[in-house]
């Protein structure tokens, strides 16, 4: 198993996923974090130039799916930022996620220490 990194910073491509399961014996997993902009997290102007904002999951999805085709999406990390806190907004941002990620293996992490009532931190929850 591996985390994927780099699709947190730039949207994953259908060749690169490809390329990842060639390359690498049956069997072995990928953990995928998230897109930036899919947990709020800002992302420079450039990385998004040219992909509408209605298409960012789009792209995301078709990016990773050749992972899920294979059975070899371990999950998704959504890694939301210390300043996502609990509240309508919130609630409403995870059902729209949840609506759109339905049929995926999912982690969820929230930072913000209000998700757990106290402490600085929060592990990671399997959904």
């Amino acid at each position: 198993m591996v985390e994927v990194d780099g699709t947190f910073y730039a949207l994953p491509s259908e060749r690169n996923s490809r390329l990842r399961l060639e390359r690498t014996p049956a069997g072995f997993v990928f953990d995928v974090k998230a897109y930036a902009p899919l947990t709020g997290h800002p992302v420079k102007q450039a990385a998004l130039a040219d992909v509408a904002p209605a298409e960012v999951w789009a792209r995301f999805a078709a990016g990773i799916e050749p992972l899920r085709e294979a059975g070899r999406l371990g999950g998704v990390l959504f890694r939301f930022p210390t300043w996502f806190r609990p509240g309508a907004r919130a609630e409403r941002f995870l059902e729209e996620t949840a609506a759109r990620t339905a049929g995926w293996p999912v982690h969820v992490e929230f930072r913000h220490p209000a998700w757990r009532g106290s402490g600085s931190g929060t592990p990671p929850v399997r959904c």
